[in-house]
């Protein structure tokens, strides 16, 4: 196999670029993003490599031999299968027939030693009709001659789901065995995802061995398409935007806020306002006007929320007016009330919900459901470098399905914060 690299703007031009020297018929082994280094590569825009290979052998024997190795496969798992049934029925019959009374193990026996009579097999594959051959299998059109009420049906019913349960059991255990399994799980991803996420991988795999790194490459490429595209604020300097920060106490909305308002104003050059409801706690003002001091952007403290209407006139010019919100506790009844009447002055905002991943799956599902009146929201994750469970970004995203935007790793303005790219992300989860 041939490996060429190729550089974008984004992931989209990379392989567009490949494809159009290429073909349409390469496999794409690794992508990432990546800043140019040096002093000035922190002005200069992300650009997406892409690493890229193209199988040298002839396109039509390729898929000849992929084809065949496919179906020769199916007929030995299938043929598997088929005599795993039959043993086990078999056992279970075995089983049965030590219960049963003499009589009626009699009947039972009289009915299985009446002549089965069997429809003619249409053709069919050659491979398939073997294994129907070998193992006497009947089709959905074959049927035996006596009347079906003579069976006991709901003998042979319970026997079969019996053995897919044991087959589930069995296959269940298998990925359980898995050091990626065990790696996620320890990472905080719930059961429900690492086993689908494991199976997901041996069905791509198709029962080959492979290696743990091609396996890890694999669940990377999962969790990135799991996530999806995170969300932005938008570039646009004629589009104006309002933004309320919400969550409970000490997620760090108010640090957030500073440090997305710096990159806001000093790289993007935005002009900007920011707004604190938080009158409840006398530091959270002080922290936000200290900010606004340093970033000389102006700042307005609001009581109510008809003050809020007020102040966000007030600003109306500004490209983006961001808006701090007391941080309660999800369990305080009056929590709800509280937000919506802020939000009500701004129907048309923007909400971000912020996560701390230091807190418990099980707290956090409990906060996400008590924010479950916001219609519309996405999510930041902060205090990620303080986190031992990063695999709650998973679990989040299955539970709600709403769209990630920020991660904080620190305390330093404005460094401390990165768009919540899915490629990160997987690396953290994965432990790379």
């Amino acid at each position: 196999m041939k490996l060429t690299r190729y550089i974008g703007k984004t992931e989209f031009d990379a392989i567009e670029q490949a494809k159009k020297e290429l073909g349409d018929d390469i496999i794409i082994m690794n992508t990432k993003k990546f800043k140019p280094k040096g002093l000035f590569g922190f002005f200069k825009k992300a650009q997406f490599e892409v690493l890229v290979g193209i199988d040298d052998k002839k396109p039509e024997e390729s898929v000849k031999k992929s084809e065949f190795e496919s179906l020769l496969q199916d007929s030995q798992e299938t043929k598997k299968e088929l005599q795993d049934i039959k043993d086990f029925m078999q056992k279970m019959s075995e089983k049965l027939d030590e219960k049963a009374t003499s009589d009626d193990r009699e009947e039972r026996n009289s009915v299985r030693r009446k002549k089965k009579k069997r429809k003619k097999l249409p053709p069919r594959d050659r491979i398939v009709d073997n294994l129907a051959d070998d193992f006497d299998i009947a089709y959905e059109d074959d049927y035996y001659e006596e009347d079906i009420d003579e069976i006991d049906n709901d003998i042979y019913v319970d026997n079969f789901e019996d053995y897919m349960k044991y087959k589930n059991k069995e296959k269940e255990h298998k990925l359980e065995q898995m050091p990626l399994y065990k790696n996620l799980l320890s990472k905080g991803v719930n059961e429900e995802i690492s086993l689908d996420m494991c199976n997901l991988i041996m069905r791509q795999l198709s029962g080959k061995e492979a290696s743990e790194e091609h396996i890890n490459r694999l669940a990377k490429i999962a969790i990135k398409n799991m996530l999806g595209i995170p969300y932005q604020i938008p570039k646009e300097k004629n589009k104006k935007s309002i933004f309320f920060f919400i969550g409970p106490t000490g997620v760090g909305k108010t640090t957030t806020i500073a440090k997305i308002a710096t990159k806001l104003s000093f790289i993007e050059g935005r002009e900007l306002a920011l707004v604190t409801t938080d009158t409840f706690r006398i530091a959270a003002v002080e922290q936000l006007r200290v900010y606004g001091d340093i970033l000389n952007l102006p700042i307005s403290v609001v009581y109510k929320p008809l003050e809020l209407k007020e102040i966000l006139y007030k600003y109306r010019e500004k490209d983006i007016i961001l808006v701090d919100t007391a941080g309660k506790s999800h369990l305080d009844e009056g929590m709800q009330e509280y937000v919506s009447s802020y939000l009500e002055c701004a129907p048309d905002a923007e909400k971000f919900l912020l996560i701390s991943l230091t807190t418990s799956y099980k707290d956090i599902e409990s906060i996400v459901k008590s924010y479950s009146f916001l219609d519309d929201y996405k999510i930041i994750f902060t205090k990620i470098d303080e986190a031992s469970m990063p695999g709650n970004i998973l679990n989040i995203k299955q539970k709600t399905g709403k769209n990630t935007s920020f991660i904080t790793n620190g305390q330093s303005v404005p460094d401390d914060i990165i768009v919540a790219d899915p490629e990160e992300i997987a690396k953290i989860i994965l432990g790379e």
